[in-house]
C-alpha cells in the first residue's frame, strides 16, 4: 500500500486524499470506491486468521485495520509524503505486536 502511494499513481491518490477534506463528494467517492472495498478485504483476511488461530479470537478487526491503515491516509490528508519502506516496516511491526499481544475482554 505504501509503495503504491509513493508511485506515480500514488501521487494522484495522495492529491485526492488531501483534497477530500474540503470536497465532500470526493471524500464519499474515495470512501465508497477505494477504502470500503479494501476494508472488506481486510476484514475477510483477518477473519480467516482468527479462524486459523493466527489472530486472537477477541481481536476487534475493524480497530486493528484502522490502526494499520489510518496512519498511511493521515499523512496524505495533511499533505505529507507517504511512508518510506523502513517506516512502513516499523509501523507494521508495532501494529502487529499490538494485534498479536494479550488482549483482555472489556
Amino acid at each position: 500500500m505504501a509503495a503504491l502511494l509513493r508511485s506515480r499513481s500514488g501521487a494522484a491518490m495522495a492529491a485526492m486524499v488531501a483534497g477530500s477534506s474540503s470536497e465532500p463528494a470526493l471524500a464519499k467517492a474515495l470512501g465508497e470506491r477505494w477504502v470500503a472495498p479494501r476494508m472488506r478485504w481486510g476484514v475477510e483476511q483477518m477473519g480467516r486468521a482468527q479462524v486459523a488461530g493466527e489472530a486472537p479470537a477477541i481481536l476487534d478487526i475493524p480497530a486493528a485495520l484502522a490502526a494499520l491503515y489510518s496512519p498511511l491516509y493521515a499523512r496524505l490528508s495533511f499533505g505529507l509524503d507517504a511512508l518510506r519502506e523502513g517506516e512502513v516496516e516499523a509501523h507494521a511491526a508495532i501494529v502487529s505486536r499490538g494485534i498479536s499481544g494479550p488482549l483482555e475482554a472489556r
